[in-house]
């Protein structure tokens, strides 16, 4: 059985190639953040919620990756119910739906739709472990995701090239966010 490592309070456990790629970014870099697991074999972390898709877990979800009225939600939801290209995965922690990233792949590219963690589990990795189990399963030579000034941190600070798309709402600027994979990590 593979070995696996886990970081920070969210103690996920993800393989040595995943582990360099953190250590790449600075995102772990104290020897206490590492511990190394035996006996335990993950291989995605990631749940397809596509098929409940309109239980009320994961439209709080939504409410934090759109605009969080009625409207908006619904919009993503039907988006993701008539077109079977985008992909609907969520992370659970025991019960509770902690996160879901919603994306499709198109060519080399995955396209990141959406993507939220509920708040109180913030900045405990999800974010990240989702993208990365997403890149996993599909081998994407780029990620892409469009976002707002609010999380746009987020992508930079994995490693995302940031470009910003100016004013596309009335004031709300938007960002292009780019990820090109290197070789190394689609080993």
């Amino acid at each position: 059985m593979p070995k696996a490592y886990g970081f920070g309070g969210a103690s996920l456990f993800i393989s040595r190639k995943k582990l360099k790629f953190f250590a790449k970014r600075g995102k772990v870099t104290a020897a206490n953040e590492i511990k190394e697991v035996d006996q335990v074999e993950v291989i995605n972390m990631l749940l397809n919620i596509k098929s409940y898709i309109r239980k009320a877990q994961v439209a709080e979800l939504f409410s934090y990756a759109v605009f969080p009225d009625d409207k908006s939600i619904e919009q993503a939801v039907q988006a993701y119910e008539s077109n079977d290209a985008w992909q609907l995965y969520g992370y659970e922690d025991g019960e509770l739906l902690v996160g879901m990233i919603g994306y499709e792949k198109s060519g080399d590219d995955l396209i990141v739709h959406h993507i939220s963690v509920i708040p109180e589990n913030r900045g405990l990795g999800y974010g990240r472990g989702m993208i990365l189990e997403a890149m996993t399963k599909e081998k994407p030579k780029r990620v892409i995701a469009e976002t707002d000034e609010e999380a746009v941190d987020f992508y930079r600070n994995i490693g995302f090239i940031v470009q910003s798309l100016g004013e596309r709402y009335p004031g709300t600027e938007r960002f292009r966010c780019v990820y090109e994979v290197d070789e190394a990590e689609e080993e």
